[in-house]
């Protein structure tokens, strides 16, 4: 009986520890089994152009487990984001400034969530258009060392004392000669004409068809502290000196395009060209 009773304790102890290895041996199975977020996107780049960036990625080394479902951009540090299929893996932001650095992260997402992120920078550049063999910005210039978004936005006006020191890095303003091709008929065509209802005149390349439209802003008098002409003519100024108080510059009008000159103190617009 005593034989009995011990090796029915043997049984309980050994059924208790099996019980026990079992326990912990399925913790540890359903933990190796146990899928998690994927991991970080691969190569991610960005591709800058004019008020543009375009991300692309790849998909991160480890999926987590199971299938990445998508992938989440920001912009903004995710206040705002876009999401896209898990078989898109480029995206393109628009409508930004140029010359302001945006950071960019993407994540990857599958059935367990997002995935930790991966960043870049970039800063888009307005790549200008080449005509009669100066590089011309697109847009106008608006805060210092920034071009507006679009072309027909008129930006800010500035003295001429102001203008040499407000084109973003790359650009300046253009001199007296690359005015004169620009309004050279030989080369170049001109027109008057509207971009979404905004008045200017467009210079088209004959041999490539290049083209920049410049709105008719008009000018800042500063003897009667107002703006004239708005929608009538534009004035673009130059970097090279006319007189002791005057600088050379460009009249858009409805009729034609000429080199002309004014004083320093009016508020005229800048259209950078390229220093390259």
């Amino acid at each position: 009986m005593l034989k009995k009773r011990l090796n029915l304790r043997n049984v309980v102890a050994i059924a208790t520890c099996l019980a026990v290895t079992t326990i912990f041996s399925g913790c540890d199975k359903k933990e190796e089994d146990k899928t998690l977020e994927p991991g970080a996107v691969e190569n991610l780049t960005a591709t800058t152009s004019d008020a543009e960036i375009s991300v692309t990625w790849n998909a991160p080394a480890n999926d987590g487990g199971t299938a990445i479902t998508g992938y989440e951009l920001t912009i903004d540090n995710w206040a705002n984001k876009v999401t896209k299929m898990a078989s898109e893996q480029t995206h393109t932001y628009t409508g930004l400034t140029n010359g302001i650095l945006y950071t960019f992260k993407v994540r990857a997402v599958n059935a367990n969530g997002s995935g930790e992120a991966a960043m870049a920078t970039a800063t888009p550049i307005n790549q200008g258009i080449l005509i009669n063999g100066v590089r011309w910005a697109t847009c106008n210039v608006g805060s210092k060392g920034t071009f507006v978004t679009k072309p027909e936005d008129y930006g800010k006006y500035y003295t001429w004392t102001e203008a040499k020191n407000v084109c973003p890095n790359g650009w300046r303003l253009p001199t007296k000669s690359e005015i004169e091709s620009l309004v050279n008929a030989t080369y170049v065509t001109s027109e008057w004409t509207t971009l979404n209802d905004i008045k200017g005149r467009r210079f088209t390349d004959k041999t490539t068809g290049n083209n920049i439209f410049l709105p008719a802003a008009g000018f800042y008098h500063p003897a009667y502290d107002e703006m004239r002409a708005v929608g009538e003519y534009g004035m673009y100024w130059s970097s090279t000196e006319a007189g002791s108080d005057t600088a050379y510059d460009l009249w858009c009008m409805s009729n034609f395009a000429i080199l002309a000159n004014s004083g320093y103190g009016y508020g005229i617009f800048v259209r950078c060209v390229s220093n390259n």
